[in-house]
This record gives C-alpha cells, sequence and structure tokens, in this order.
C-alpha cells in the first residue's frame, strides 16, 4: 500500500513538472496562448494541454499544429521500457478494458473529429525497448516512413495489420493516426527540474532551492488544480505566479567605486550611479605634489568620501576599481571602518578579456599562507617588506638608505611558494595573506612597536 501511494505521488510529481516546464516556456515567448493542467474534455490526453497562437511547425514530423496534447506516465523504477506489446496490453497502463493504443485512437478521433492540427504525446521516464520490433522504426519518438513500406508478409507488416485489426481500422486510417504521435521517453524527474531552472531564470520566477528536499512548484499546480484554477494564459499565469509569491527579487547591480590618482587608461563611470574619488590632481606623475599628501590632503579626502551620503546610497556590495597608486588602495583600506558598513569587493585587473578579477571576502580564510624572516629583531619602528609578484630586495635596500631607515630591524614576507606574477591565483588567497599577516602581527610584534614602514610589490587590490 506505501509503495502504491509512494508511485502515485511521484507520478503527480513528474506531471506537474512537465506542466511548469510548458508553463514556462509559454511564460518566455509569444508562440503559446494558452495551457491546460488536467483538462475534463479530452481523456487518457489531458495531463497537459498546449495551444498555439498560430500553427508550430513540429521539428520531427514537419507537420503544424495548433495544440498538443500530454499523457504523463511516471514509472518509479527503472526495469520496464516501452514495446509493441505494452501499447497492445490495458495491465501497461492499469485499465481493465483498453490499451494504450486504444486511448490514443479514442482521443484521435474526436480530436480529428474537429481538426487535423494536433499532436498527441506520451511522455514517460521509461524508454523504447531498443529490441523491440518498432525500435528501428522510431526517430525521437515518432514513427518513421521505413514502418509503413514493409509487404504485409514482413514482421512490420504484420505488426501493422494487427494495430488495424486492434483498433478496428484499416492502414491508411493507421498511418493518418501514427503520423499524430510522439513518444517523449527517457524523461526523468531530475532532467524536467534541470530544464526549469534556466526557464525560471528567463520568466523573472524565483530559483529551485536546491538546499532542501522539496521544489515548491511541484505541489502548487494540483493545489491550484482543487482550486479551478488549472487554465492559463500568459497573462494570467504570470498573475498567479504574483498572487502566490514566486517572482523573484529584482537583482540590483553592485556599486561602483572608482579610485583614481592616475588617468592613463583609468576606467570610465559606468553609469550615473558610480561614485569617484579623483585625486590625480595631488599627484605630479607618479610623485606627491606636496609633503602633505600622504600626512593629511589623500587621507582626509578618502574619509570624507566614504563616510559621505552618495556612498552610503550605492547599491551593496560595492566593487572597488583602482588606477591609482598603491599607497592610494593601501590608505583606502587603512582609512575605512568595518563600522561604515561597506561591504567592499576590491576588483583587481588582468589581462583577460573580462578586464577584472573580482574578489569578494571568502566565509574561510588559510593560516600559514607567508613565508617570513627577521631581519636584525623588533623595535619601536620596523620594515615591512612584502615580495609578492617580484623580489622587493633590490629597490628596498637603495630606497631604505634614502629614506634613511637602513637602521631599523626588518620584517621580509614572502607568499608560501615565492614571488611572481602568479603568486596570487584568486581572491580567496589574497583575502588568506591579509588575515593570517594581520594574526602574525598582533602575535609577534611587541607592544613597544609605534611605527611600521611598509614597501609591497604586489597586486593594488591585496594592497
Amino acid at each position: 500500500m506505501a509503495a502504491a501511494i509512494k508511485a502515485r505521488q511521484k507520478g503527480d510529481t513528474f506531471q506537474s513538472r512537465w506542466f511548469w516546464v510548458r508553463a514556462l516556456e509559454m511564460a518566455t515567448s509569444e508562440h503559446i496562448e494558452s495551457i491546460t493542467f488536467e483538462s475534463d474534455g479530452d481523456a487518457f490526453v489531458d495531463d497537459v494541454i498546449v495551444k498555439y497562437a498560430s500553427p508550430v511547425r513540429h521539428f520531427i514530423t514537419k507537420r503544424e499544429v495548433l495544440a498538443d496534447f500530454y499523457q504523463c506516465k511516471y514509472h518509479v523504477t527503472a526495469n520496464g521500457s516501452f514495446s509493441a506489446e505494452d501499447i497492445l496490453d490495458p495491465d501497461f497502463i492499469s485499465s481493465k478494458k483498453d490499451s494504450m493504443l486504444q486511448r490514443l485512437y479514442n482521443a484521435y478521433s474526436r480530436l480529428s473529429a474537429k481538426s487535423n492540427a494536433f499532436a498527441l504525446n506520451v511522455v514517460s521516464s521509461w524508454s523504447w525497448d531498443p529490441r523491440d520490433i518498432i525500435a528501428p522504426h522510431l526517430e525521437e519518438g515518432t514513427f518513421r516512413q521505413s514502418f509503413f513500406e514493409g509487404s504485409k508478409r514482413t514482421d512490420v507488416g504484420k505488426l501493422r495489420e494487427r494495430f488495424a485489426f486492434h483498433l478496428g481500422i484499416d492502414e491508411a486510417k493507421l498511418r493518418a493516426f501514427f503520423n499524430t504521435i510522439q513518444f517523449r521517453l527517457g524523461q526523468s524527474m531530475g532532467d524536467l527540474a534541470e530544464r526549469m531552472v534556466p526557464l525560471l531564470r528567463l520568466a523573472g520566477l524565483c530559483p529551485i532551492d536546491r538546499d532542501v528536499m522539496t521544489i515548491q512548484y511541484d505541489a502548487l499546480t494540483w493545489v491550484l488544480f482543487e482550486r479551478d484554477q488549472n487554465v492559463f494564459t500568459k497573462d494570467t499565469f504570470l498573475q498567479m505566479a504574483a498572487r502566490e509569491k514566486l517572482v523573484a527579487p529584482v537583482a540590483t547591480p553592485p556599486g561602483e567605486v572608482l579610485l583614481r590618482s592616475r588617468t592613463d587608461f583609468a576606467r570610465e563611470p559606468s553609469s550615473a550611479a558610480t561614485a569617484m574619488l579623483d585625486l590625480s590632481t595631488l599627484f605630479e606623475g607618479r610623485h606627491p605634489r606636496s609633503d602633505t599628501c600622504w600626512a593629511k590632503d589623500a587621507p582626509d579626502q578618502i574619509r570624507d568620501f566614504f563616510t559621505s551620503e552618495k556612498l552610503s546610497k550605492l547599491s551593496k556590495p560595492i566593487e572597488l576599481f583602482f588606477d591609482c597608486h598603491l599607497s592610494f588602495a593601501f590608505a583606502v583600506g587603512y582609512v575605512i571602518d568595518p563600522k561604515f558598513g561597506l561591504p567592499i569587493v576590491p576588483a583587481q585587473k588582468n589581462q583577460r578579456q573580462n578586464g577584472y578579477d573580482f574578489w569578494p571576502e571568502p566565509n574561510k580564510t588559510e593560516s600559514g599562507v607567508w613565508e617570513m624572516a627577521h631581519v636584525d629583531g623588533t623595535g619601536d619602528e620596523i620594515v615591512l617588506a612584502f615580495s609578492v609578484t617580484q623580489p622587493v630586495l633590490k629597490h628596498l635596500e637603495p630606497a631604505l638608505k634614502a629614506l634613511r631607515l637602513d637602521h631599523l630591524p626588518r620584517l621580509d614576507l614572502t607568499p608560501r611558494g615565492g614571488s611572481g606574477r602568479s603568486s596570487i591565483a584568486s581572491g580567496e588567497l589574497a583575502w588568506s595573506l591579509g588575515h593570517d599577516l594581520q594574526s602574525f602581527l598582533r602575535r609577534e610584534l611587541p607592544a613597544s612597536t609605534k611605527k611600521l614602514h611598509i614597501f609591497i610589490a604586489g597586486p593594488v587590490a591585496l594592497a
């Protein structure tokens, strides 16, 4: 009893998902006029009915139809298949009298009395038995011309006679009948869900939640049917979706902030909503124009910018683009207080076609991602030297001597595995480098250390 209930429920789910596949096609196109779930007017092929606004040419049969009628047959197990004997056997569809072939022909007779512009479709999780006599004469579920060509003495000819006798018609009518049938077999429950995924996105409806055991759309079809809401046009379908709160929230593009201190090849704002902090007037090429640039001018402008009302109104998260000095990028990271509540995603330039790698903060970071070497211990002041994209030592020692910092203790840092242009393979590693460095400095530097002199050879977004 329990197995029968489960089988029936799965069959209902299978039919429901086929409805959603076709209904979503209606919602994302203009050629479908209406769709009906569980019609009471066309027995057997009444599970789903699709009617078209104008004739639609079938890909395989090339027939033009105004309606597709579907009968859904789901099988829990995969140990069966379709065959000539099956469609002649009433037991195959749990019928006491008529076979599947008779049920299809009865529907064909009723429908053809009104029009010939229709197709009958059997949708099932089972496939056609490749050993069956009909198998070589099927093309994607439709009867090929070869099925009607053999003489009556051949096995195929004898089967045609048997079919015609079973239905009480001649072979000409049998051929006209078979030309309307398509067996859409091998449709798994999972396949139908996968077909729904892009269609839901195109229709603007909520995606399937893969983290839960049920799909919210499966049961809704039957709830609507119980409320006599089983016939939909595109408009009424979308109205129903809105009423049932199935419409997905409109995704807003992330906010953009451009940091600029160098105008060469700088990124231009992509919309009026982009905010830009331009400090290029503080510099002459690579060099600051005044001694107050880094001591006051740049930090004050950065702080004012990142606490401005305009920035707070940008869509979140905020993508941060750098056309600036590395020191500028470092200062931004230093000045932005976590209390600002700004979710920042650094955008690092690359050489590929899209131009940028986006580095959102990951949920987890690694530790032990730096190789570190102390030089001359620690003190009130210390030099931090980062060799990320290239070794910094060649340029560091002359700079320290010119700045009269060469007497200070130094800490040299290189990413685990060495420096180089490919040393930061991802944003996750960049964030790990940042978090790991912070933990290391808090743990290793004495409380007496008051000032850090930082030299970085690395990506601007890492700074």
